[in-house]
């Protein structure tokens, strides 16, 4: 891990969880796996707020354990799943697009939960579509919009929060108003159509079970789950309740699928399980691919690569660099409104730089998806505007072009190139010293003359080049972070204030106050303070879609360097 990954990663803990979660996880990110009382020593913290600390981090699915020593557990940090927070945005927008508010407000829960039973997702999200539903009408939400918070699922903590567990009440401090009275009737409603989009976002495998201690007599149990019991919704009628009442849902909790596996933690005993490969849902991955194709060519194109993408899936292993092939009957069957499919087919085969190629004629063809081709070209263009915005045009052009050309000499690169010698020197001079490209040396002859002539050769190793990249998207990230917090600090009691006037406001108009009664209150807030928090939030909010944006760069760089090992 990076130093700056590293300092990303205890930002994001500090942020949501508190100072002591962040202490325990510094702690762990530096010493390893470790147990309990040298994870104590460390944080310089008692064993009960370390436990508690432990305990909101396996909650979060972030920390797994395994025997360190006989009835004696360690526990390892996933600094993967720290980052994939960041994520978390995406999550929700991608959920909403494909299954509409109702499972957002479902995934939203699960976020904010880590774990919960199914009974618990159900209600508490029923509650919540209703008190919206009863509220004013709020603007939609986007994934990278918001107002007063920093993220639009994980309540944002104060970083002087300390103790783990003021994140669970910190919004109980907060006056609002009473809660309208809710109908049996349409309880029962928005509780039905909860459990079924519940269960709708089991099948599509956006959520999954949780798995159980094999023997709870154990001093450190290992969790397990059968294959076929991860996506099913029953098990011996323990399955999704429809009770309307949390004390009568099943001792089953479900989480979001952030990754390839998933742990449950029951306290206070710390089950143990070996930490396992981070990979991230299906839908970001693919959307990546598809919207590119839809700005390169239209997005009838983007639609009709989706409908090949969850073809193969069906036929081969989602996360291969190569699919199976599909034919294009198959595509015809899933896009049977799209007309000029044959036209479409052959524009992804020749515009896509690789994606999709055609290596049949049965069934009136077979393409087949190449994912790994796809994230090359991606990454590639990515670095090019990387090395544009860093050092200007030529720089680009003289990157592109030994990338291009494997390995080329001086003068080669100014010919081809077309620019001047002495400014091709100055550039690729720029480029060596900020490691972009490598120069090897080759002698004409082996005798040690020192007439004979050295011949300098750039080159490019575009895999050190993408992880240099990473190291200063976490750096811009943690900046970013950094200006953030600053920017709260600075501004803490203009916000305070502008939030106890608007509670004010919303309570009086609850309980049936006066509009001169609510122009009184509004009025505590002159307008130059009005203003200033204006302004604040406007800040606050294009640094969070920096950093989303840049999260998305990572995301691209890192399923570049996946499809990479696979093909090592």
């Amino acid at each position: 891990m990076s130093y700056y990954q590293q300092k990303v990663c205890n930002k994001i803990l500090q942020e949501y969880f508190g100072d002591i979660v962040a202490k325990v996880g510094q702690v762990l990110f530096q010493r390893g796996r470790n147990p309990l009382r040298v994870i104590c020593a460390n944080a310089r913290l008692t064993p009960t707020k370390v436990s508690q600390a432990l305990a909101v981090l396996i909650q979060h699915n972030l920390v797994v354990w395994e025997e360190w020593r006989k009835r004696i557990p360690a526990y390892t940090l996933l600094h993967d799943r720290v980052l994939l927070i960041l994520r978390f945005p995406r999550y929700v927008y991608l959920v909403r697009e494909q299954f509409g508010e109702e499972a957002e407000m479902v995934v939203d829960v699960l976020l904010k939960e880590g774990q919960a039973t199914a009974s618990h997702v159900i209600v508490t999200s029923s509650l919540k579509l209703i008190e919206a539903a009863e509220n004013a009408p709020r603007p939609a939400h986007h994934y990278h919009h918001h107002c007063n918070d920093h993220h639009p699922l994980l309540p944002h903590h104060n970083p002087t929060t300390t103790s783990p567990n003021t994140t669970m009440i910190k919004a109980t401090n907060i006056p609002t108003a009473p809660t309208p009275a809710l109908t049996s009737e349409s309880f029962d409603q928005r509780h039905i159509s909860q459990r079924n989009q519940l269960q709708r976002l089991i099948e599509a495998q956006f959520v999954q079970r949780c798995p159980t201690p094999q023997n709870a007599d154990q001093a450190v149990p290992v969790l397990s789950i059968k294959g076929d019991l991860l996506y099913s919704s029953s098990n011996n009628n323990n399955g999704i309740n429809t009770t309307t009442t949390p004390s009568a849902s099943p001792m089953i909790s479900w989480t979001l699928r952030l990754c390839s596996k998933t742990y449950s933690f029951e306290p206070p005993t710390p089950p143990p399980l070996p930490p396992p490969l981070p990979l991230l849902p299906l839908s970001p991955k693919d959307s990546e691919i598809c919207n590119s194709i839809s700005r390169r060519v239209d997005p009838l194109a983007g639609e009709c690569l989706s409908a090949m993408l969850k073809i193969s899936y069906l036929k081969s292993d989602p996360w291969d660099a190569s699919l199976n092939p599909v034919s294009v009957a198959e595509v015809r069957e899933q896009l049977k409104d799209l007309k000029h499919l044959d036209q479409y087919l052959r524009i992804l085969e020749e515009e896509t730089g690789g994606c999709v190629r055609r290596i049949g004629d049965a069934g009136g063809g077979q393409f087949r998806v190449e994912l790994g081709e796809a994230y090359r070209n991606l990454t590639h263009t990515l670095i090019y505007q990387i090395v544009e915005e860093r050092l200007g045009s030529k720089a680009a052009r003289i990157f592109r072009l030994i990338h291009k050309n494997g390995m080329m000499e001086q003068d080669q690169v100014a010919d081809l190139a077309m620019i001047s010698k002495k400014d091709a020197n100055l550039i690729t001079f720029r480029l060596t010293q900020d490691h972009l490209i490598l120069i090897h040396e080759v002698r004409k002859t082996l005798a040690p003359s020192p007439a004979n002539k050295i011949t300098y050769l750039f080159h490019i190793d575009m895999e050190a080049v993408v992880r240099m990249c990473l190291d200063w998207t976490y750096r811009t990230i943690y900046n970013l972070m950094v200006q953030r917090e600053m920017t709260q600090s600075d501004n803490s009691r203009l916000l305070d204030k502008r939030m106890r006037v608007d509670s004010i406001v919303e309570n009086l108009r609850q309980s049936g106050g006066t509009e001169e009664q609510v122009r009184e209150v509004e009025e505590m807030m002159t307008p130059a303070e009005v203003q200033q928090v204006e302004k604040v939030s406007s800040t606050q909010d294009r640094l969070f879609d920096a950093e989303i944006g840049l999260d998305e760069t990572i995301f691209v760089l890192q399923m570049f360097l996946y499809y990479q090992r696979q093909h090592d």
